[in-house]
């Protein structure tokens, strides 16, 4: 808690004196830096100031950029994981198939368990290997089900878990982060 303490300090110190929105790439840090940073640091009557101003990059780009055109085009076959900590604690849903729904070519297919977790969850997955190795192996099943060129996120800890278990497999699915097909032109 000491080391988590210092970091929070550092962030918040480090964007105190920014004005705007603080776009985070990942629904697990986001939920991280908005619902537990205020209670490393309850002395510091700014913190609720700068963790206010967070905001994860798809919700940034549809709810308050209003899901510009942003000109991707993607021809592939692909689904969205959707994290626990995006999808669960900061309610990211209609966002990234919003996003994705507007990519030249790229065709979103429903896959069966894409709300569940993938067995990541950080120290879940050292603490808890075996039930971890479990949930991931039916994520595996499930991108296997469903014929996919690749699996799109928005948190890169389950897109490394996933694609380790891909790899371990010898499954020729990619990963990709939502902001790389949002890119791709």
């Amino acid at each position: 808690m000491e080391e988590a303490g210092r970091l929070a300090r550092k962030f918040v110190d480090e964007y105190r004196p920014t004005n705007g929105p603080i776009v985070v790439p990942s629904g697990s840090c986001a939920d991280m830096i908005i619902h537990h940073m205020p209670g490393l640091l309850p002395d510091d009557p700014e913190v609720r100031a700068v963790t206010s101003r967070v905001i994860e990059l798809t919700s940034f780009l549809v709810d308050h950029l209003g899901n510009p055109e942003l000109g991707a085009s993607c021809p592939a076959r692909a689904a969205y994981h959707h994290s626990c900590h995006g999808y669960r604690n900061l309610g990211l849903s209609r966002q990234p198939a919003a996003l994705l729904a507007q990519v030249e070519g790229l065709d979103v297919a429903e896959m069966e368990g894409a709300t569940e977790c993938c067995g990541f969850g950080g120290l879940f997955s050292i603490e808890f290997p075996e039930m971890s190795a479990a949930i991931l192996d039916l994520k595996l099943d499930q991108i296997d089900a469903a014929q996919l060129d690749f699996v799109i996120g928005g948190d890169v800890s389950c897109l490394l878990h996933i694609e380790g278990g891909l790899k371990k497999r010898g499954s020729q699915v990619e990963v990709r982060h939502i902001s790389q097909v949002l890119a791709s032109a």
